[in-house]
């Protein structure tokens, strides 16, 4: 289970962090009290919402499922509540997830009232993932009240036994600790090293339960049209080895891979694929995954200082997928160094959109190649990259961070060779707003974890809330005071909103633009690829249109005029459009998001409709015209 009070309501993502949505104006005539409570409830109306399934969990779950009885529970919402289920339900084993830091007093004592209330007094208990981890690091996570599976880099090699120990893989871990503790036969003949399985997890429906609530919902167009996305994981762990990363010191820089070819890859697509075609239950003739791979663009080894050839498994799945001429998009995590070899290979980067790929999430960071993750590609390689994938319609994810070493708001520095020994941090910011403009975009500052430095962050463990991990400057390296950092994180957040606007809408145009530039190609991977582009902005028009009142000069302060006049441009411009019509089979893809469209837009009130196409209306006639100024 995953540790009771996570938010089970839909998870905002935060690739468009806070404070990136619509501000109240100043002006308005509200107590700050008021102003505030509004302002921090309309930070996350642009974020994208998920509900995320504990993939790990689901990793074991499968791995284990034809020796073991599993319940799965992925959101409790108190204590009290498995208490209760385990005060009725005997269980010999409750393994417990704890994702952030945070939570680890609480797992130690919601372990040790397990115990008391439990049906089976023999009851055993584990704890896995990073915050049990840290639990155990700080001596948090006692063995009364249960184990931990994972062992730090060092007390492996200090084993003297012969015994493998725990390694901080789940599947692996789980394994070794069921057959060293049950003496059942089945479970004594599981190996812990055997192949792992890795199957699609699909994403819940993300409507509301109530059902009155579900039927306005739809009436009002407030959700498009269904995007069903699978995750699926390919890799665990990471080689880059950042030193501000919990994976790499979890797993001591080491990738270890659940699935070790594209062909497996793909076939891992399709076992959801054909179970789904086979019951008839996939409305939308696309299939969409999120392969969790911290970098698969990066070959697991390296035979070089610096990457001279990209993946194979990323190459050999865009071959897979193009071959297979079956609507899939992915997405994943990437590095520049691999995109860059990927370019140099095959001249450009039509392969990854022929072959379904739909959005990157790569660490871009700083101007300065501070985690050398980028091979042989200079800053110039870098924006072309970005710029290139992003024409072809497929959405980058910028991640950048604040608080480098280098970081200063002083003076820029470089040595003879040119390496930066001081960037002004204004200079980064700038870069990255202003000319690699990501779609979506992740700013936060450099904070070593509990987890990777335990003596910075013992003292205030307790008190950290998930929001502030990752965004808190408890050990900044560079000269910029502490405070200062996370004041600039905010401001650079809040420019990319007022420059850009929100990282929903800026996606959409992203994917538009895709559209446009390979709406009249000759090749078919192309036009399919052309076909889901039109209808993935087509189906989000109604709710783009609605979310128009936010840009209201009455009421919010107001993105950037360029922003403005190149969002109303793109909203007088789709309607327009029709989609590709291309070859019989493209035109068959299409006959069918025509008819899953119509399904979604019968239920629309047009009243709703109206509003939507009035909001549209004055806000292209009021913009548009700034397009002339710019």
């Amino acid at each position: 289970m995953g540790m009771p009070g996570a938010d089970d309501s839909p998870w905002k993502m935060n690739i468009a962090q806070a404070p990136q949505g619509p501000v109240l104006k100043k002006q308005l005539p509200l107590p700050g009290v008021i102003r505030n409570w509004i302002n921090k409830r309309l930070q996350y109306v642009f974020n994208a919402p998920s509900r995320a399934p504990y993939v790990g969990l689901n990793l074991i779950k499968q791995n284990l499922k034809e020796y073991c009885d599993f319940d799965q529970i992925d959101y409790p919402k108190t204590d009290r509540e498995i208490l209760q289920i385990v005060g009725k339900i005997r269980y010999d084993v409750v393994a417990i997830s704890i994702g952030c830091e945070n939570r680890a007093h609480q797992a130690q004592n919601l372990a040790l009232e397990i115990k008391k209330v439990s049906v089976n007094r023999n009851i055993k208990i584990v704890f896995g993932n990073y915050g049990a981890m840290t639990g155990k690091t700080m001596g948090i996570l006692t063995s009364e009240a249960g184990e931990v599976l994972w062992n730090s880099k060092k007390s492996r090699e200090d084993k003297k036994n012969d015994e493998e120990p725990y390694t901080g893989e789940g599947v692996h871990d789980m394994r070794l600790w069921l057959r060293r503790n049950f003496p059942n036969p089945e479970l004594q003949r599981v190996n812990p090293n055997a192949p792992r399985i890795s199957l699609p997890i699909q994403e819940e429906d993300l409507l509301p339960e109530n059902e009155i609530l579900r039927y306005l919902t739809k009436k009002i167009g407030a959700a498009a049209m269904p995007f069903y996305l699978l995750r699926l994981a390919v890799a665990i762990g990471c080689n880059n080895n950042c030193n501000f990363c919990n994976t790499s010191r979890a797993f001591g820089g080491e990738k270890i891979p659940l699935l070790s070819t594209g062909k497996e890859v793909f076939s891992a697509m399709m076992h959801f694929i054909e179970e789904t075609e086979r019951k008839g239950t996939n409305e939308i003739p696309e299939y969409a995954f999120y392969l969790l791979d911290e970098n698969f663009s990066k070959p697991i080894e390296e035979k070089t200082d610096s990457i001279r050839e990209p993946a194979k498994i990323f190459e050999d799945l865009c071959t897979e997928i193009e071959k297979s001429d079956i609507n899939i998009r992915w997405a994943t995590f990437g590095d520049l160094g691999g995109l860059f070899a990927f370019k140099n290979k095959h001249g450009d980067f039509k392969k990854l959109v022929r072959g379904g790929l739909i959005s990157i999430w790569i660490g871009i960071e700083s101007v300065a190649d501070v985690y050398k993750k980028r091979g042989k590609a200079g800053i110039e390689d870098v924006t072309d990259i970005v710029h290139e994938l992003q024409d072809l319609g497929i959405a980058v994810v910028g991640s950048f961070q604040v608080g480098l070493p280098i970081h200063t708001e002083g003076e820029t520095v470089k040595n003879s060779a040119g390496v930066y020994e001081k960037l002004n941090i204004w200079e980064d910011i700038n870069y990255w707003i202003r000319i690699i403009r990501p779609a979506f975009r992740q700013v936060f500052t450099i904070s070593t974890t509990a987890l990777i430095d335990p003596k910075k962050h013992e003292p205030m463990i307790q008190n950290m809330e998930d929001k502030d991990i990752g965004h808190t400057a408890y050990h900044n390296e560079s000269d910029i005071p502490n405070k200062r950092v996370e004041e600039i994180d905010r401001l650079a957040r809040t420019q990319f909103f007022h420059e850009m606007g929100p990282a929903s809408l800026q996606s959409l145009m992203t994917i538009w633009k895709g559209f446009k530039n390979l709406e009249n190609s000759e090749n078919e991977a192309d036009q399919r690829a052309a076909t889901f582009y039109y209808w993935m902005v087509k189906r989000n028009l109604h709710l783009m249109s609605l979310s128009i009142i936010y840009f209201s000069d009455k009421f919010f302060e107001q993105c950037s005029d360029k922003f403005l006049s190149e969002f109303a441009a793109f909203l007088e411009e789709v309607p327009k459009y029709d989609h590709p019509i291309g070859n019989s089979n493209i035109h068959e893809l299409n006959r069918k998001y025509c008819l899953a469209f119509k399904n979604y837009d019968y239920k629309i009130w047009n009243v709703s409709k109206k509003l939507a196409s009035f909001l549209r209306r004055k806000f292209i006639e009021k913009h548009s015209k700034k397009t002339l100024f710019l």
